[in-house]
């Protein structure tokens, strides 16, 4: 006989094993499947409830079918979500898509920057939800294994290298070539493409992006340096390249998230933009319309990325089969005067 104590390692072959059935019977009742007598569904049932496995995500479904509860997991601490206004767009498209039809949304962050255990944690062990929108950055094995284990649905913001499929992004590495070769086309020689962590899959992406333009150029060059997005190093990653005498004359912040800190660190250092350097943005920001220069980006399409998210889970959910298990929506470049462009004025 399987202690109770220990119900919280208890496994569907465990209860199969103490009810004297098969792990597909146990499967087709945890699942409100046809094919088990009521005899041996009540004693499977009773036996799960008594022995309390898995209450939040199992024994509870066993008397409602539905949550009503979507889980939306933003891989950062609460205080880096809320200052990046990616996160706050994303997280109030879902919510009211969720609202559309009826769902409430939990949102769980990360407790530290970096270790997203406890935000999968909070959701599956703590909370009962229908299916899971998660961000890809620092979902690893770990955090993957569990929400196989739980068979819960879900869907990412962005490519992982763990996940094949239910995932949605922007093609990172055709907008970053894009806004590259305008640079080059600008008469920019020198360019340095400032990225974020290179353990991020879309940070790869990117700085692909960039070494694909300057393939097809023989005329610029391009540095590629990495920063941390919550404590950026910019000033001294400029600094460093300009004492080792590349002395770039662009630089592309590879991220929203570093935008505001390259144009400190640039006036901090006597910098003009355009005149002196010019900048790029893989992101844009409403308050760019309000700078001078107005800053020339890449603009994502963030509003139609959480829809895309939502529907995809909700199809999930609700048993429908998907055609389609990714979509890669195409980003634009916005083209401001912050590398010497001539205005339009319309």
């Amino acid at each position: 006989m399987v202690d109770q104590k220990s119900n919280n390692k208890l496994t569907i072959k465990d209860i199969a094993a103490i009810a004297k059935v098969s792990k597909g019977t146990v499967s087709r009742v945890l699942n409100k499947k046809p094919g088990v007598g009521d005899k041996t569904r009540k004693k499977i049932e009773d036996l799960i409830k008594k022995l309390d496995y898995s209450p939040n995500l199992i024994a509870q479904n066993l008397a409602s079918q539905k949550t009503g509860n979507i889980g939306v997991i933003i891989p950062h601490q609460a205080e880096y979500y809320l200052s990046n206004p990616y996160w706050p767009v994303l997280l109030s498209i879902i919510t009211k898509a969720a609202a559309d039809v009826g769902y409430t949304i939990l949102l769980s962050t990360a407790l530290e920057e970096g270790n997203v255990d406890s935000a999968y944690d909070f959701i599956i062990k703590g909370k009962r939800v229908d299916g899971i929108i998660a961000g890809s950055e620092f979902l690893g094995e770990k955090q993957l294994s569990t929400l196989y284990y739980y068979n819960i649905p879900f869907v990412l913001i962005g490519k992982s290298p763990f996940v094949q499929e239910y995932y949605v992004d922007i093609e990172n590495r055709k907008a970053t070539e894009i806004l590259t070769t305008h640079l080059i086309h600008q008469g920019y020689r020198r360019i340095l493409f400032i990225g974020g962590p290179e353990t991020i899959l879309n940070v790869t992406e990117r700085v692909q992006g960039f070494y694909d333009a300057l393939s097809h150029t023989t005329h610029s060059m391009g540095i590629v340096c990495h920063t941390r997005y919550e404590k950026p190093n910019i000033k001294m990653i400029i600094q460093n390249q300009m004492k080792n005498g590349f002395s770039p004359d662009a630089v592309i912040a590879g991220a929203g998230d570093l935008v505001l800190c390259t144009l400190m660190v640039l006036r901090e250092l006597n910098i003009t933009i355009p005149d002196d350097m010019a900048l790029a943005s893989f992101d844009t920001l409403h308050l760019y319309d309000y700078f001078t220069p107005r800053i020339t980006a890449i603009h994502q399409p963030v509003k139609k990325l959480a829809r895309a998210a939502f529907e995809m889970l909700f199809a999930l959910i609700v048993g429908k089969t998907l055609i389609k298990t990714d979509c890669i929506l195409p980003c634009t470049l916005r083209i401001g005067e912050s590398c010497r462009e001539k205005r339009i004025i319309s």
